[in-house]
């Protein structure tokens, strides 16, 4: 048993960086043995990976929040946008309305003018008629 456990201890020193030990054999638990160089390796390229992987993730974060934060500005100048030309159309139509309603409501003096010089009218050619049948009658 002893010759065992120099065997398994040799294997582990061997060139090999990982040694497979299985429930059974002489060694306290079942697992995989590594070497210094192999566990040191192992936590390097474990810590590495995952130094890769958070800036990649923050790279991509911040690629988003920069592409959503234009996207929201495009959105809010599109909007004011919107706003200034419907205020603009607004001010054209309401100055446009209130040109046709002056257009459209007569003064008050109007009505009574045509009055007086349509009797005015109508007087003088009831004279003028007159006049003319008188010179024609003489």
């Amino acid at each position: 048993m002893i010759t065992c456990l120099f065997l398994c201890i040799g294997l582990a020193f061997a060139n090999e960086d990982v040694v497979t030990v299985n429930k059974g054999e002489p060694a306290p638990f079942s697992g995989t043995l590594l070497s210094p160089s192999a566990a040191a390796k192992l936590l390097a390229t474990g810590e590495t990976d995952l130094a890769i992987c958070q800036a990649e993730a923050e790279k991509e974060k911040a690629i988003l929040t920069a592409e959503f934060n234009l996207a929201v500005s495009n959105k809010e100048a599109e909007l004011a946008a919107c706003t200034l030309r419907f205020t603009e159309y607004e001010k054209i139509y309401l100055n446009q309305i209130q040109y046709l309603e002056k257009r459209a409501v007569s003064p008050t003096w109007e009505k009574p003018l045509f009055f007086v010089g349509g009797v005015a009218v109508g007087i003088g050619v009831v004279a003028l008629s007159a006049w003319t049948l008188d010179k024609i009658g003489n």
